[in-house]
């Protein structure tokens, strides 16, 4: 069934096509300090890394991302590739939980970035054991300067090996990076749902105050395939909705939701969430 969106019409006939792989960046503890600073670094390697793949992206902070503003979610949520600096201990449980909800919305290409020291031995693994699916990259900073990611078994009294000798010896942070995001896989033949996001983000833009929610309506009564109720694009219309304080309008769409016997959207945790804070908030 075709469906008509802002970019065109998008058939579920129309041949894979491959996506430009675009990352986010997320930084654990979202205050710029010095320029020598390890998540600086790492950052600084990620945009040469995204240059010679030719990606754009787009950097979040901690507390941006621990607001919850609808656009902040959207942009995490659905990029091609999260990359996620968890430097920052304190930042862990909420990074990780985001983390989840991007998961459950089958967006898997997620990197978690940490930089090793010598006080950090039993973090690093703990953290490794957390990762599950996630692409996991330790790095140290060497003595002369340079990002150079490790493999977590090397770990181990590895602040005696890095010296100036041993450089040579490991990858560089940027190398990684560009290897992982040349062999990621960010192709996709469901184009339409890319469109919808899309016209939700533009009539949130566009709109406000009860023109936005008749506007999110009328997106929401195209959704007429199941293919299209998928848990990334009813959360870009609840969290839409929570904006406006329309929990009307979130109910009705979870409890229609829960009528659909081809559909287990709604058993989604993160719905569900929404959901339940709109029952005590209506």
């Amino acid at each position: 069934m075709p469906l008509i969106g802002s970019t065109g019409v998008l058939s579920a006939d129309d041949p894979p096509r491959v996506k430009r792989k675009d990352p986010v960046w997320v930084s654990a503890g979202g205050r710029i300090a010095a320029d020598r600073t390890e998540e600086n670094l790492s950052l600084k390697c990620l945009k040469e890394a995204c240059a010679e793949v030719h990606a754009a992206f787009k950097t979040i902070s901690f507390e941006r991302i621990s607001l919850g503003t609808t656009d902040i979610l959207d942009s995490f949520y659905n990029a091609d590739v999260a990359v996620v600096e968890m430097s920052d201990t304190f930042c862990q449980p909420s990074l990780f939980y985001h983390l989840g909800v991007r998961e459950s919305f089958s967006m898997t290409n997620n990197v978690i970035l940490y930089c090793y020291k010598s006080k950090s031995k039993s973090d690093v693994h703990a953290i490794k054991e957390q990762c599950g699916s996630y692409t996991f990259i330790p790095y140290v900073v060497s003595p002369g300067g340079r990002v150079l990611a490790c493999d977590v078994g090397l770990m181990k009294g590895l602040e005696e090996l890095i010296t100036l000798t041993m450089e040579p010896l490991l990858t560089p942070l940027v190398e990684r990076l560009v290897s992982l995001l040349e062999g990621l896989n960010v192709q996709t033949s469901e184009y339409f749902r890319e469109s919808v996001r899309l016209e939700i983000r533009t009539a949130r833009e566009r709109f406000s105050g009860a023109q936005l929610s008749q506007e999110l309506s009328r997106i929401q009564n195209r959704l007429d395939t199941v293919d299209l109720l998928t848990p990334d694009i009813i959360i870009n219309l609840l969290l839409s909705y929570r904006d406006l304080q329309d929990y009307d309008a979130i109910i009705k769409l979870v409890e229609t939701l829960t009528t659909l016997p081809m559909s287990k959207v709604a058993a989604n945790d993160n719905i569900k969430f929404h959901y339940v804070f709109a029952l005590n908030s209506d």
